[in-house]
C-alpha cells in the first residue's frame, strides 16, 4: 500500500478501505484495544501502555507495506490476533520468572516461551 506523501511507507486498511497512517488516530486505536481485551475478559491496558501500542501500530502498518512484517494488515485484525494475543500471553507468565527465550513468530510478536 502506497502512503498517501508517495513514500511508499505506510497505509492500512480499515474495513477494506485503503487510509493513510498519518490519519489514525492513536487514541481511538488505544481504546479499540482495550475494547478487544474487555471482549477477552481481560483488564484494560493503562492509558500511557495501550497508547505506546497504538504507536507500534502505525509503525507495523508503514513497514508491513515495505517488508511484509505480517499478512495480517487490517487494524482489528492486527489489535485482535498480535496485540491482544501477546498481552494475554505476557499476563500469563509465571510470576517471579527470571528468563525467557521467546522463539517468536515475526514483527516482535511473542511465539512458543520456553522457560
Amino acid at each position: 500500500m502506497a502512503s498517501a506523501d508517495g513514500s511508499g511507507i505506510g497505509g492500512a486498511a480499515v474495513n477494506g478501505r485503503e487510509i493513510a497512517t498519518e490519519t489514525i488516530d492513536e487514541e481511538q486505536i488505544a481504546v479499540r484495544l482495550n475494547e478487544f481485551l474487555a471482549d477477552c475478559g481481560q483488564e484494560a491496558l493503562e492509558t500511557r501502555r495501550a497508547g505506546r501500542f497504538a504507536e507500534y501500530l502505525v509503525l507495523l502498518l508503514r513497514w508491513n507495506a515495505r517488508t511484509n512484517l505480517t499478512a495480517i494488515r487490517d487494524i482489528d485484525g492486527i489489535l485482535s490476533r498480535h496485540f491482544v494475543e501477546s498481552v494475554v500471553c505476557a499476563r500469563a507468565l509465571p510470576a517471579g520468572i527470571a528468563r525467557l527465550l521467546d522463539f517468536g513468530s515475526g514483527a516482535g510478536f511473542l511465539g512458543r516461551r520456553s522457560w
